[in-house]
C-alpha cells in the first residue's frame, strides 16, 4: 500500500474501436491510489455531487437530486467539456448513482449513464471504491476508480485524444477529488 501513496497507478487502461454500429470508440480506465486523507473526507467529497463542477476537471455543470434512501441514490445531470489539441467536444448526460456499500471501513459508489441528451455518448459508467487503511500509524484512504465510456458519434481526433491523454486525464480526476477532500479538512 505504501507504494501507492499519492500517485494514481494504472491497473488497466484501453481505448479501442467497437464493432457495434452505434459505438465509435470505447475507453475504460481502472486505477488505484492511496491518499493521506481521511476516509470520511474523501467519501463526502465524492457524494457531494452538486460541487463537482467546482473542482473536477472538465465538469462544467453538475446538479443532482436524491432518488432513494435505502440504499442512497441520486440522478445527476452533468455537462462536460473536453479540449485536446485538435479534439473538442461537449457532453450532456444524466447518471444514476447508487451507494452499494457504506460502513466505517469501506465505501462503494456505482454510477451509470441513464440518458445522453446529445447522443454523443452511447454508454458510460463506473465506480468508486474506498477503504480505510493505516500506514505507519497514520490514516490513509485506498481508492480504486473505474470508468468506461462508449462514444456514439465519430468526432475528429477522439481516438487520438483518448489514447494520448485519457489515462492522464483520469489520474487528474482522482487527484482533484483528493485535493478537494484535503482542502475541506484543512483548518
Amino acid at each position: 500500500m505504501a507504494d501507492l501513496v499519492g500517485t494514481p497507478r494504472e491497473i488497466d487502461f484501453d481505448v479501442h474501436s467497437d464493432p457495434a454500429e452505434e459505438i465509435y470508440a470505447v475507453s475504460f480506465a481502472d486505477l488505484h491510489a492511496v491518499y493521506p486523507v481521511s476516509f470520511e473526507a474523501l467519501r463526502d467529497t465524492i457524494l457531494d455531487l452538486d460541487s463537482h463542477k467546482e473542482f473536477a476537471p472538465r465538469v462544467v455543470s453538475s446538479n443532482a437530486e436524491p432518488t432513494g434512501d435505502d440504499p442512497p441514490s441520486w440522478r445527476q445531470h452533468v455537462r462536460l467539456e473536453f479540449r485536446f489539441l485538435i479534439f473538442s467536444a461537449d457532453y450532456s448526460f444524466d447518471t444514476r448513482h447508487l451507494v452499494a456499500r457504506d460502513d466505517h471501513q469501506e465505501f462503494t459508489l456505482l454510477f451509470r449513464m441513464v440518458e445522453s441528451h446529445d447522443r454523443l455518448l452511447a454508454d458510460s459508467g463506473g465506480s468508486w471504491y474506498l477503504k480505510r487503511v493505516d500506514i505507519d500509524g497514520i490514516e490513509h484512504t485506498y481508492v480504486r476508480y473505474f470508468n468506461h465510456a462508449a462514444f456514439g458519434r465519430r468526432i475528429l481526433g477522439l481516438r487520438l485524444a483518448l489514447r494520448n491523454f485519457g489515462l492522464r486525464d483520469i489520474k487528474s480526476v482522482m487527484d482533484a477529488y483528493y485535493q478537494e477532500a484535503r482542502t475541506r479538512t484543512t483548518p
